[in-house]
């Protein structure tokens, strides 16, 4: 706990905090004004709409994430501040995992403040929102945040330019939204970068025919249990990769 309090003020005194919030302050008011859209439709007006895999964090989260990892772990590679927390018998796995830890429990954080003003709104509205859908909803953002933590601390740990590592989270933010659409079938679990969307309790659907007006809903994922212990095995492999990469630079960094 006390190397987490320490990263945590090292944390705040680089406003790490504040630029990823502002960031995903966006992402909220971004999702409700499109949801504002779909819930004016008599078919749409329903929770589903509310928490679907059509979202803007599968462009946002990636790039909030990055962003908040390059700085807490930019900083202190500059000042060669790893070398001297070894120095004093600090392990690097250590330092991994305590940035690791404050990383996914802020994005938690996060995802619980946006999901309540989401609902809030869905509440005011009228609608009746099952207390099962916002605990699915934030385990697949806390799963899509683990995932992508690990990617990105130990790519920043590992990769001397910060620069590559703000490229990537770019990257990741265009994959994620453009690529989203993979995240309706099973095998979409290969677009990490969107890992919310792929365990989003409702799924875009497309009905009718050409022929007719096609119509479109959202739809509860029957498949959400199969997904979920992908997308377990997914973290545990991802996380299982991250701790051998660091491990092998014990007294390197």
């Amino acid at each position: 706990m006390r190397f987490l309090y320490i990263e945590l003020e090292k944390a705040r005194r680089t406003k790490s905090f504040l630029f990823t919030v502002l960031l995903m302050t966006v992402a909220v008011f971004w999702n409700l004004v499109t949801r504002m859209q779909y819930l004016n439709k008599p078919q749409l007006h329903h929770v589903g709409t509310l928490f679907n895999s059509q979202s803007v964090d599968s462009l946002l989260l990636p790039l909030a994430v990055c962003l908040f990892v390059s700085r807490i772990v930019g900083n202190e590679k500059q000042g060669d501040t790893f070398k001297l927390q070894q120095s004093n018998g600090i392990t690097i796995l250590l330092i991994f995992y305590s940035k690791l830890i404050l990383t996914v429990l802020f994005f938690t954080l996060l995802s619980a403040c946006e999901i309540a003003i989401i609902a809030g709104y869905g509440y005011a509205l009228g609608l009746s929102i099952p207390v099962s859908v916002l605990l699915i909803q934030w385990c697949a953002q806390i799963m899509g945040s683990f995932v992508l933590a690990l990617i990105y601390v130990t790519s920043a740990m590992l990769i001397n330019k910060s620069g590559i590592i703000i490229a990537s989270g770019f990257v990741g933010g265009f994959l994620g939204i453009v690529l989203s659409l993979w995240s309706l079938h099973l095998w979409g679990i290969i677009n990490i970068w969107a890992l919310s969307a792929y365990l989003a309790p409702y799924k875009y659907h497309i009905s009718g025919s050409e022929q007719e007006s096609l119509r479109m809903n959202f739809v509860v994922d029957s498949q959400l249990g199969i997904r979920f212990v992908i997308a377990l095995a997914l973290c545990v492999c991802v996380y299982i990769v991250s701790h051998r990469l660091i491990a092998q630079k014990e007294g390197q960094l």
